[in-house]
């Protein structure tokens, strides 16, 4: 034990943020670090660049040298090696020393990550993983081997990294996203957390701040515990994945950066962040834990307009934004998303965030119904008139769930409107020939007479 807290405690964090780093500077810092001179402009000689040119370099030096794809853009050009990236020279495809704390960590993740992969709350469908993994291999590079994706259904704006590179993606992440460049920023964002080794550097910063020995006593302790089931898996995937603000404000650029580099418009990173405080309206954000760790939204909407128009877009033009493509992924799920929801019964959250996706104007039909069946459930006063109204909306589109006729059926059967309530209990049947309830529906029409 001395000996791996010795070994923390000698961690130098070389490229680390200090504390005298500003809000502006730690949103920078990806980039700043990433930048090389434009065309014409010659970059000046550091002690390590006539090092290079001089000496051969030895395999050390190679493995610190590994590059990143280098990304041609708008005149401008990023490149960057893996010392950029990392606290130390932790290259692509390798993992922590076997005598080190930090490889213990990891041991414990591999662990929680095993159960996460055979639980219930996966989304196993091969086409939605490929394709949100192949927008995770365009982010992360050379890092792309190393990160393993999940994604969860649960309905949350959220997403997790894991020190082990165990990235969870969560379901109301997607519903809320509203094209690939959107979904990019959170997801580089979450890679850059990754790059950084965030999660020891906090370890690490409690250590110092605490006794370590009693700290990482009672770390490793609360890792150790069996993890039984699919919930405590993901809870312990999530509880090392927090951070301080500067490590969200340096993820931010990471997530910009990357996004930029993969091809994607910049100027929708702050666009989800709008959407979501929308979302949330006037709810306390101490309310949330997602931004009681995260840095204010106005503050992270202004940096991230400012650096979209700062940071070179891959093939140097204004970026993909990817829209028809991400719907076509989700369109399969897209009733599922919805459901899920409904189902959290966070009514005023759910209806602000309902309104926006009608807005949006994709797959509106099964928004409104699914707003309907939230007022239906919600179940105060007026609601029922308030169903009966989204549902009526849900039928001006073709995507409109046959379940709707059902729904109205009811409420227009509580509502002592029999001919009403006839008529959409048949539509019901007539759209749904082979439905499991078909002949329960046919036995209350019978009911109601003709």
């Amino acid at each position: 034990m001395r000996k791996l807290l010795a070994g923390t405690a000698g961690l130098a964090l070389a490229v680390g943020l200090t504390a005298c780093q500003t809000a502006s500077e730690a949103y920078r810092a990806p980039i700043n670090a990433a930048k090389t001179p434009t065309a014409g402009e010659t970059a000046p000689e550091t002690p390590e660049q006539d090092q290079e040119q001089t000496a051969s370099p030895s395999s050390e030096q190679e493995g610190e040298d590994i590059r990143l794809a280098t990304r041609e853009a708008g005149g401008g050009t990023y490149s960057g090696s893996a010392t950029d990236y990392r606290i130390d020279d932790l290259n692509p495809g390798e993992r922590p020393d076997l005598s080190s704390d930090e490889a213990g960590i990891w041991m414990m993740m591999d662990r929680a990550e095993r159960k996460l992969a055979t639980s219930g709350r996966v989304i196993n469908d091969p086409a939605l993983k490929d394709y949100v993994g192949k927008m995770v291999c365009d982010l992360a590079g050379d890092y792309c081997g190393d990160i393993r994706v999940y994604i969860v259904r649960k309905p949350e704006f959220n997403a997790t990294m894991a020190p082990n590179g165990t990235m969870s993606v969560y379901s109301g992440l997607l519903l809320r996203a509203r094209n690939e460049a959107q979904l990019a920023t959170v997801l580089g964002h979450e890679i850059g957390h990754y790059l950084r080794r965030h999660s020891y550097q906090q370890m690490k910063d409690r250590i110092d701040k605490t006794n370590g020995l009693v700290f990482f006593r009672v770390f490793t302790a609360a890792l150790g515990v069996p993890v039984v089931g699919d919930i405590a898996a993901l809870g312990t995937i999530g509880s090392i994945a927090s951070f301080g603000r500067d490590h969200e404000r340096e993820a931010d650029g990471y997530g910009i950066l990357l996004m930029a580099r993969a091809g994607y418009s910049p100027h929708e990173a702050a666009k989800i962040w709008e959407n979501l405080n929308a979302e949330l309206g006037d709810e306390k954000r101490s309310q949330s834990f997602f931004y009681s760790t995260h840095p204010e939204t106005s503050e992270r909407q202004a940096m991230l307009r400012q650096l979209a128009d700062e940071v070179p877009v891959a093939g140097g033009d204004g970026g993909t934004i990817g829209t028809e493509a991400y719907r076509d992924a989700l369109s399969p799920h897209w009733r599922e998303l919805l459901a899920d929801e409904v189902a959290k019964r966070d009514y005023g959250r759910t209806e602000r965030l309902f309104d926006s996706l009608i807005a949006d104007g994709f797959r509106a039909g099964a928004v409104y119904y699914y707003k309907g069946e939230m007022y239906r459930q919600r179940g105060e006063e007026g609601d029922e008139d308030l169903a009966l109204a989204a549902y009526h909306a849900a039928t001006q589109f073709a995507d409109a769930p046959p379940e709707l006729f059902k729904a109205r059926g009811q409420i227009f059967q509580r509502k002592g409107l029999k001919a009403e309530a006839r008529a959409s209990y048949e539509e019901y049947v007539r759209l749904s020939p082979d439905a499991a309830d078909r002949k329960m529906i046919e036995f209350m029409i019978g009911g109601l007479g003709s």
